[in-house]
């Protein structure tokens, strides 16, 4: 089996897991998949996209920042439906999960890459 290698870029550094996410400064978040569908989002686009009641209305409107928007629409369908396929599990019916339009798809990326984030999965822009 080939494990795919994946080099950060120079400007992160891995966060302390110990510590919380801080205002002001920007992360690399990643889904947890080998997909590398990573987002660059700031502390306070982390908290509005993975808080506790209700994330959708946020995380809809995270997603139409210009910052996030263009991070968004560079992803191949291809590699979002492969992880969409492979590692994302939702509280769906296996039709509801297969019939998921793409902005479906991208709002859970975007919601797993927040929740990764508070939990310390992210990479700390130096």
């Amino acid at each position: 089996m080939d494990e795919k290698i994946i080099l950060r870029p120079a400007q992160y550094y891995l966060c302390d897991r110990e510590k919380e996410i801080e205002p002001g400064k920007k992360y690399l978040c990643e889904t947890g998949s080998s997909y590398e569908m990573n987002l660059t989002l700031t502390c306070e686009q982390i908290q509005q996209g993975y808080h506790s009641g209700s994330c959708d209305a946020d995380v809809e409107a995270l997603m139409e920042a210009p910052e996030v928007k263009a991070q968004l629409d560079a992803i191949p369908d291809d590699t979002l439906n492969k992880w969409w396929e492979n590692d994302m599990f939702v509280d769906d019916t296996p039709e509801e999960h297969q019939n998921a339009t793409r902005k479906q798809r991208l709002a859970w990326l975007v919601f797993d890459c927040c929740a990764n984030a508070i939990d310390g999965y992210c990479y700390e822009m130096k």
